[in-house]
């Protein structure tokens, strides 16, 4: 008896074991995994909806340095949201040899310090103060943006972004301590760059101002002779060899607390489109973000 009964134990022990095994192994599948973005959680929404919703394939760039060795350019699109750190100047040879073999890179920043060594190669620098722009949704540093450049009209809404300018046609070219670059290297001519977003103009109605934009030059939140008035350039389009690049004067459109809102989904999809077709690929660079939510503010407007 005492023999059989340890039997039957054991049988029962080991049913209750695979029972156990296979109920956890399950999961429900309307709780699928966020994407690992390996850094800055606060791009997991932008990521999982490219990679559910979007006929393309999907990839996360384990290193910047790789840019180069990315198969059929043409048909890559690369995202570089929310530089933390700096891009070493293999990385930048490595972005800009991408480019231009044909890929689409998409370059956002909060953080002017990082990005000018990168995006002056582009003719393209920030400003280093606030804009203002009385177009606000819910306070001054959530600024709506209205935008045509893909033919349909939309409204973006960013947060706390930098107003950017263009550069003389050889700055940024051959900085040594920017990284090395091709001596023979052409300058970027004026037709390739194309300003994508900018802030509002002045609007007057009933002979008196009700709309305008400027950069903060003294910092005051308060218009004088000095400042520099709007429109002032929130993104850009830059023709390269056989590539292009968009960049952005901020990360905000694409983080998660901005990403559904106003038509910062519909933009980043046409941006996507147009740059690929259904068989493309598209790349997330997080080799540089080291942070969840950077510095941005959360959105707790309508």
């Amino acid at each position: 008896m005492k023999e059989s009964s340890k039997c039957v134990m054991s049988g029962l022990i080991a049913l209750l074991f695979i029972f156990v095994v296979m109920t956890t192994g399950c999961t429900d599948e309307d709780d699928e995994p966020e994407v690992d973005t390996g850094g800055w959680k606060n791009l997991s929404k932008i990521q999982r909806d490219i990679k559910n919703s979007l006929p393309y394939k999907f990839r996360i760039l384990s290193n910047t340095s790789n840019a180069v060795n990315i198969q059929t350019p043409s048909e890559s699109i690369l995202f570089l949201i929310g530089l933390e750190t700096p891009i070493t100047p293999e990385e930048r040879i490595s972005l800009i040899d991408y480019v231009k073999k044909g890929g689409t890179l998409v370059f956002a920043s909060d953080r002017s310090d990082l990005a000018e060594p990168f995006t002056r190669y582009f003719r393209i620098r920030y400003y280093d103060h606030r804009l203002i722009d009385t177009s606000y949704t819910y306070n001054w540093e959530f600024i709506t943006i209205k935008c045509d450049f893909f033919g349909t009209d939309m409204d973006l809404i960013f947060n706390g972004p930098r107003g950017l300018n263009v550069t003389d046609s050889a700055e940024g070219m051959n900085d040594t301590h920017l990284g090395p670059v091709d001596t023979d290297d052409e300058p970027i001519e004026d037709d390739n760059i194309v300003r994508v977003l900018a802030s509002s103009p002045v609007v007057v109605k009933d002979q008196k101002i009700v709309g305008y934009s400027f950069i903060d030059m003294n910092d005051n939140e308060i218009q004088d002779t000095w400042d520099l008035d709007g429109p002032m350039g929130m993104a850009y389009h830059v023709k390269k060899g056989n590539g292009q690049v968009y960049i952005f004067g901020n990360s905000g459109p694409f983080i998660n607390d901005m990403y559904e809102k106003k038509d910062n989904r519909e933009f980043i999809h046409k941006m996507i489109s147009g740059s690929i077709t259904d068989q493309g690929t598209v790349y997330f660079d997080m080799t540089h973000q080291v942070s969840e939510r950077s510095h941005h503010l959360g959105y707790s407007g309508a």
